[in-house]
């Protein structure tokens, strides 16, 4: 079960990744970090708002990895006990 538990995570994760890489790039707008050079001082793709938010991508992996996927594999689980497997 526990490598169940983790396929879910696994994949919720994956998905809301790419889903937020893709809202901050087709619908706000912004665009992906490209570094020219080490020593480029002028450009923080950080503090930039046109660059890609990592941060918030990464918040948005760990809630689909450690909440979303794991939260419904096994709430999903124990509702097919409650009511019986579905049937088609």
């Amino acid at each position: 079960m526990l490598a169940n538990v983790f396929r879910a995570g696994l994949q919720s994760g994956t998905i809301m990744t790419v889903s937020d890489v893709a809202t901050q790039v087709l619908v706000e707008g912004k665009q992906l970090a490209t570094f020219t050079t080490i020593n480029d001082n002028d450009h923080n793709p950080s503090t930039s708002s046109s660059s890609l938010d990592i941060h918030r991508t990464l918040r948005w992996t760990v809630a689909g990895f450690g909440l979303h996927g794991p939260f419904f594999f096994l709430g999903f689980r124990q509702l097919d006990r409650w009511l019986g497997a579905p049937t088609s």
